[in-house]
């Protein structure tokens, strides 16, 4: 069977090999068995009000629902670089605000030290897991990175017996939060030249993460890597507009949003666009990020229209 890509994950592995018929995924991994049940599941092609139509008919439909929206709103988290960059082109048609899921509010601020896997994997000598278990939310994450093996310190902070815990050198139970970042100890680092720190974090605790790296790269280098989904949605909202996370394109002009309450709710999904009760299931193909910025190509594993062409349609019909 030929390898495949796989988006269940922020880790996007690459080197996949699955039998769809019986949905058996090699390397095992149960984010991605339950991906890829997701863009094979059977059903009708489209759906209104719960009941199967044309999709000639779920089209119309769903653009006649945007076309008497006031305040409509696009959620893109996940999507490919081509449906990103389709959805903010609905959008702007719309007037609507846009929502890649991601964004961090404390690298546009003060920016960061970034790294990819293979940087991680290849120079770091220490890797610090700062309140997050990627066993559980990036299953093949330490095994892509080589952890802990090789003479390499993997220390985890959490006040949890997380599974990612029970695999570290050295666990620290400190709460979550700014003061225990504030207050971290360089020498827990040792000597080594290079080191990493793996985080969900955000808000204030990503902001004294930031400040903590700035802190230790006056003596070593550090880098620093968010956990989370693939990012080539919000990475293309970004490019696009000269904003992360959400943008509100109501004015004519792109501009950061703040919260809304949207009368129509346009939902793209992995294998899926949902517009109000108008459920059209498309195939995930395209370019992908991983959640270290690397771009990846994916060819869809189901026979549904792709779901830039979609978004598309629902464009000129509007």
């Amino acid at each position: 069977m030929p390898e495949r890509v796989c988006a269940g994950c922020g880790t996007v592995c690459d080197d996949v090999t699955v039998d769809l018929t019986t949905l058996r995924v090699e390397p095992q991994c149960p984010l991605a068995e339950r991906w890829f049940a997701a863009q094979t599941a059977a059903g009708p092609a489209a759906t209104a009000a719960g009941e199967a139509v044309d999709l000639d008919t779920a089209v119309q439909r769903a653009a006649a629902l945007l076309g008497d929206s006031r305040r409509p709103l696009l959620r893109i988290a996940g999507a490919t670089v081509e449906t990103a960059s389709a959805a903010i082109a609905l959008a702007e048609a719309l007037g609507a605000v846009i929502d890649a899921g991601g964004g961090s509010a404390a690298v546009a601020l003060r920016g960061a030290s970034t790294a990819t896997f293979g940087e991680i994997r290849d120079r770091a000598q220490v890797v610090v897991v700062w309140h997050a278990d990627p066993e559980t939310t990036h299953p093949r994450l330490l095994e892509r990175l080589r952890l802990p093996a090789g003479g390499r310190t993997l220390i985890v902070v959490d006040e949890q017996d997380t599974p990612t815990a029970t695999r570290a050198d050295l666990h620290l139970r400190l709460p979550g939060g700014v003061e225990p970042l504030m207050e971290f100890d360089a020498a827990l680092l040792g000597e080594a030249p290079n080191a990493a720190f793996l985080h969900a974090l955000d808000g204030r605790a990503e902001l004294a993460l930031h400040e903590l790296v700035r802190r230790l790269n006056g003596a070593r280098h550090v880098t620093t890597l968010r956990l989370g989904d693939p990012r080539g949605a919000d990475d293309t909202l970004a490019w696009q507009t000269g904003y992360a996370g959400t943008v509100d394109l109501g004015s004519g002009h792109p501009e950061p949003a703040g919260r809304i309450a949207p009368d129509v709710e346009v939902r793209v999904e992995s294998a899926a666009i949902a517009v109000a009760d108008v459920v059209i299931r498309t195939a995930f193909g395209g370019t992908v990020h991983r959640m270290d910025g690397i771009p990846l190509t994916m060819h869809a594993v189901a026979d549904r229209p792709a779901a830039d062409s979609i978004l598309a349609r629902l464009r000129e019909a509007l």
